[in-house]
């Protein structure tokens, strides 16, 4: 999973909340990139800053707590891009992000069939 932006192409990816828990349309949060100063990921409602993680410290976003889990996070800023990226160590390992109506983002993963919120 990959937030950020590419910089040559003017691509955002973000990831947006759903309207409700039940209706998939756009809602009202998203976290994203700022690129302004050093990039760091931002929570907004609308066009307005909500919650900003802080800047990577090369282990974690300095704004969140400290996160344990098997899923790696690396952050990426170069003259092409500049994003956040989960990955996981092995390919039996399935992860997803989502941010829900009331502002929380949660990622989960899968392993061996079994589905686990983990933040």
């Amino acid at each position: 999973m990959k937030i950020g932006l590419n910089l040559r192409s003017g691509l955002n990816w973000i990831l947006k909340s759903w309207k409700s828990h039940d209706d998939p349309r756009s809602g009202n949060f998203s976290y994203e990139i700022d690129p302004n100063g050093f990039p760091q990921l931002v929570m907004y409602k609308g066009r307005t800053k909500w919650f900003r993680a802080g800047p990577w410290t090369g282990q974690r976003l300095s704004g969140l707590p400290e996160i344990t889990s098997n899923s790696h996070r690396s952050f990426v800023n170069n003259k092409d891009e500049t994003y956040l990226v989960y990955t996981v160590p092995n390919g039996s390992v399935f992860t997803r992000g989502v941010v829900n109506e009331s502002r929380t983002f949660q990622r989960f993963e899968w392993r061996d069939q079994e589905n686990k919120g983990i933040f």
